[in-house]
């Protein structure tokens, strides 16, 4: 998995054909990419941003597809729609926790992540930024504790899931702290 932090630019395939998914827009070749900020999809159309993949997508962004059809014929292939999730604390899942569950419920019993920067280094920067323009990101506060929500779900994640092995490739040693 993929995610648009500062390290996804150290990704690489471990195994050539690995299934690889990304985060809105991905930064690197993926097979399947997972949307669900609101903010991104309007972007999409706005600024006729073409998905190069598959793309899960939110209830809430499917209902907007399909208001304005149009505007995203083209632009977005949509494969499904990402499973309603019981988050730890309001906006703690990101797109990168959506695709590593769906890896999960895929069968994936190995995952490595790259691109999830909020846990290892408390930022949220992301490449989406450069397309999505997000104010609260400049509160140092905010940002830490946004990351703080982000960290609880990752852990909750993997205590859910013990048989799978997570890879993370910002970390040493590739484990959450």
């Amino acid at each position: 998995m993929v995610g648009n932090g500062p390290s996804y630019v150290d990704f690489k395939k471990v195994e050539e054909s690995d299934f690889v998914v990304g985060c809105n827009l991905p930064q690197v070749p993926t097979d399947l990419t997972f949307i669900h900020d609101i903010r991104f999809i309007n972007t999409i159309s706005e600024k006729r941003l073409k998905i190069p993949c598959p793309a899960m997508v939110s209830q809430k962004i499917q209902n907007v597809i399909n208001k304005k059809k149009l505007k995203y014929e083209h632009l977005l292939k949509v494969k499904g729609i990402i499973k309603k999730r019981q988050p730890i604390a309001p906006s703690s899942l990101s797109s990168g926790h959506h695709a590593v569950w769906w890896l999960i419920e895929n069968g994936y019993n190995e995952i490595h992540i790259w691109g999830c920067d909020g846990l290892s280094m408390r930022t949220m920067d992301s490449e989406t930024d450069k397309y999505v323009k997000v104010t609260i990101k400049s509160n140092k506060n905010h940002v830490l504790k946004h990351t703080e929500k982000w960290i609880k779900s990752w852990k909750s994640l993997m205590g859910k899931y013990k048989e799978v092995k997570f890879i993370f490739h910002n970390f040493k040693e590739g484990k959450l702290p």
